[in-house]
């Protein structure tokens, strides 16, 4: 998935070549406005991305993976995700309760 996601963005050339021809400013309307009716609280579109790396950290333990989703060069950006992948002392033992 990624090779192809880098092959499209490497062969779009103008705007009219764009997946979904939109507006930053519009694609930003759309999250607010879907977080709202179905979350019931406006996020914004990169508290949505950090979800999604937890998410993939989670599942994947997989660094390099999320770092090139994310787009980052390095790890260092992604410490912060490393937080919320640790699980809290005794959780493992209230899941056999």
């Amino acid at each position: 998935m990624w090779e192809v996601m880098e092959r499209y963005s490497r062969r779009i050339a103008s705007k009219e070549d764009l997946l979904f021809p939109i507006s930053d400013r519009q694609a930003r309307n759309v999250v607010y406005k879907f977080t709202k009716r179905y979350l019931r609280r406006k996020l914004r579109p990169h508290a949505l991305r950090h979800a999604y790396a937890v998410f993939v950290l989670k599942r994947t333990k997989d660094l390099e993976a999320v770092r090139r989703l994310l787009g980052h060069s390095t790890y260092k950006w992604l410490k912060v995700y490393l937080d919320y992948t640790q699980e809290r002392p005794g959780s493992r033992a209230r899941e056999g309760l």
